[in-house]
């Protein structure tokens, strides 16, 4: 009954706390000789405290993983019951449970799916704060695993790979092993469910031999690679420009490029019968070859080809006449997209 009486209290304190502020607005005088006429006080404290009340809003989103969220919920200011008033995810009322200490929200009433969006709002009184103890349930995690075996490219760079384990929706970065480095080619959206799944992507192979993975980054901003998978291109590409087969060798950044003529009547050919084997010319890659041929014909370059042609190595090119460069063949290429 003590315990009782001492909420009660507080609360009327608190009340004649906001009728006091309220009092400063309206002029204190005159709220104090309205306030005397009225024999029930209590009552006028009542209905001014509740023309005062406020609320704030917690509110947290991200996608739904398969787990639910879990919510400590203090009492209010007053001690007269706990702190969250209400609950919603995606606009939809919780329906029962926020009255404790403690709830938990479960998402398998709101029919949702895995990777789908999600956004949570507490509203709760000003005096107090209700704190989410597991928020990064809705943020997606690495947890594939790709077996021995279950990852392979076919010679004309079809990508399969299968795994299990995925416990949340991430999309999957397929890298090639390209110029001393892995290289970003592609992505495809994981399903983020239990599995085996299933997927393919098509890379575009470069000759000779290809190394592949695919990788996933979750929120930790780890970066959780496959297995590696090599494969090697058995088309070997007769550029159009030229009759000739080609092979090439990384070293650091750069390439070298070994040609066969397969014409003896062929440009290569004839430069080999004349010169003897040896550097034939240098080439040089561009992000925009098509801007690079305007601008270099603007600065009065010669160029071999106006508009860029089909190169081996899964390239656009186009050469520049050795007049206009002190008697050396230069290549431009750019990689295809």
């Amino acid at each position: 009954m003590r315990g009782f009486v001492e909420k009660k209290c507080s609360f009327v304190l608190f009340l004649l706390k906001v009728s006091f502020n309220i009092a400063l607005t309206f002029g204190i005088t005159r709220f104090l000789n309205k306030a005397m006429m009225l024999k029930n006080s209590y009552l006028l404290l009542i209905f001014l405290g509740a023309s005062y009340s406020s609320f704030a809003d917690l509110s947290v989103e991200g996608h739904y993983q398969g787990k639910n969220l879990f919510v400590q919920n203090p009492e209010d200011e007053d001690g007269f019951g706990f702190c969250v008033t209400n609950a919603t995810v995606n606009g939809d009322p919780i329906s029962d449970g926020i009255q404790s200490s403690a709830f938990e929200i479960n998402f398998a009433e709101f029919n949702l799916k895995i990777g789908d969006a999600v956004f949570i709002v507490l509203e709760h009184g000003m005096g107090c704060k209700p704190k989410i103890l597991n928020p990064e349930v809705l943020l997606p995690k690495s947890t594939f695993v790709v077996a021995d075996g279950e990852i392979s490219c076919a010679p004309d760079g079809t990508l399969s790979w299968t795994t299990t384990g995925e416990s949340g929706k991430l999309t999957f970065t397929i890298e090639q092993y390209r110029w001393n480095k892995w290289v970003a080619i592609g992505e495809v959206d994981g399903l983020g469910t239990e599995g085996p799944n299933k997927y393919t992507f098509k890379v575009s192979p470069h000759s000779g031999e290809n190394k592949v993975r695919v990788v996933q980054t979750d929120h930790t901003g780890r970066k959780r690679p496959s297995p590696e998978t090599t494969f090697t291109n058995t088309s070997i590409k007769e550029p159009s420009i030229f009759p000739v087969k080609t092979s090439f060798f990384k070293t650091g950044e750069s390439k070298i490029e070994l040609l066969q003529a397969t014409d003896p009547t062929s440009a290569i050919a004839k430069f080999i019968e004349k010169k003897g084997e040896g550097i034939h010319h240098l080439a040089f890659e561009v992000a925009d070859i098509d801007f690079e041929i305007n601008r270099l014909k603007a600065e009065g370059f010669e160029l071999i080809h106006q508009t860029p042609k089909d190169g081996a190595d899964n390239k656009r090119i186009a050469f520049l006449h050795p007049k206009s460069t002190n008697g050396v063949l230069l290549e431009l290429c750019q990689e295809k997209k």
